[in-house]
């Protein structure tokens, strides 16, 4: 019953940030042209993390003179951290829509404020959908069908969760207007 309690908390804490956050939508934004400052957000499990890997090679082929920043779990970042494509890191490990660990979300709302991203790109993690929105960053990409897709300028399709892969994945990229290739994963390995 506990856990029951609980997501029903969880679904409606998530429900309304949607609405709280979706009048932030700007209007006109179809495409980004050069941006100086992108956030991927990729926050999930490391097998899903390898399949989202091309979308970051093919923005920095993309828009080579773009700081890539990513924001993620501590896992996320040790699988990453030795990828040429990514310019920083920030973890952030706390469940975003739990009543714990508040401080740790405060720090990540006052750095996504201060980064002064022009566009985020979620792979993984939708949850963060609600933040980006409440940061003002101008374009943000995410997947369709989610409870907040409403905080989002631009949804692209990834098909059924237990089939899609890389070439999904980079949809987050043609969505943005970006031409872009299938490619498959590449992980580096630090020294």
């Amino acid at each position: 019953m506990r856990n029951f309690i609980y997501r029903i908390q969880w679904t409606l804490r998530q429900r309304a940030a949607a609405i709280l956050y979706s009048m932030q939508r700007p209007a006109g934004v179809n495409h980004v042209r050069n941006p100086k400052n992108m956030l991927f957000v990729l926050s999930g499990l490391l097998g899903d993390s390898v399949m989202s890997q091309p979308a970051i090679a093919a923005a920095r082929d993309h828009w080579p003179g773009a700081q890539i920043t990513v924001l993620g779990k501590r896992h996320n970042r040790e699988l990453l951290k030795a990828d040429p494509c990514i310019d920083e890191f920030y973890v952030c490990d706390a469940d975003l829509f739990s009543l714990r660990r508040s401080a740790e979300i405060d720090g990540l709302k006052e750095w996504l404020q201060k980064s002064r991203f022009d566009a985020a790109i979620i792979l993984l993690g939708d949850q963060y959908a609600h933040l980006l929105a409440r940061a003002g960053i101008p374009v943000r990409a995410g997947v369709k069908g989610t409870i907040l897709e409403r905080c989002l300028t631009h949804v692209y399709e990834i098909g059924s969760p237990r089939e899609w892969g890389t070439r999904e994945r980079l949809n987050c990229l043609r969505v943005l207007g970006a031409d872009v290739a299938d490619r498959l994963p590449r992980l580096y390995v630090d020294a």
